[in-house]
């Protein structure tokens, strides 16, 4: 009966050991996975000739930070505006290549001769400085519109926009 035991024991071990290299070739592809999805997400479109950003949109354009006159730094903001549905437009973005706590988000869409204004609070991150979301509701749902996004802190100021045709792909 004694010897029946540590083989059990063995036995059980071998089982278990044959399926640990699953787990971990499991765990680390979801790492894998995550972390690119992660970097697709956070990656900036890439620049254009005159300073602006691209984007995988063909109706979206971004324009460049003003300088600011203050002493504070002057840093890229990239507005971003997904559609929540057919007049809710989500707005957000990020102050590219900073770190920083206490700042805030100003969004004004235009759409013709009207506007919507939203803000939020900044929050910085290990790569980035982000925007949090606003929904906005579109006065012309459809037609194009411009978001504009101005980022303010104690140490630096930026201003980015995006803007659409109205078309939905």
């Amino acid at each position: 009966m004694e010897a029946a035991r540590p083989a059990a024991r063995l036995e059980e071990e071998i089982a278990m050991r044959r399926q640990r290299p699953r787990l971990t070739i499991v765990a680390l592809g979801l790492v894998v996975v995550t972390g690119l999805t992660l970097a697709a997400c956070a990656s900036p479109a890439p620049a254009t000739g005159d300073g602006s950003r691209a984007s995988d949109d063909p109706a979206v354009t971004a324009t460049a930070s003003p300088t600011p006159s203050d002493g504070r730094r002057s840093v890229e903001v990239v507005a971003v505006a997904t559609m929540g549905s057919d007049d809710v437009l989500a707005a957000g973005g990020y102050v590219h290549g900073v770190i920083e706590a206490g700042g805030t988000c100003a969004f004004t869409l235009v759409q013709g001769d009207a506007t919507v204004d939203g803000s939020s609070s900044a929050e910085p991150d290990a790569t980035t400085t982000w925007c949090s979301n606003v929904n906005l509701t579109l006065p012309t749902p459809g037609a194009p519109w411009t978001l504009k996004l101005r980022y303010e802190s104690p140490a630096s100021v930026g201003a980015g926009s995006v803007t659409s045709t109205g078309e939905i792909s």
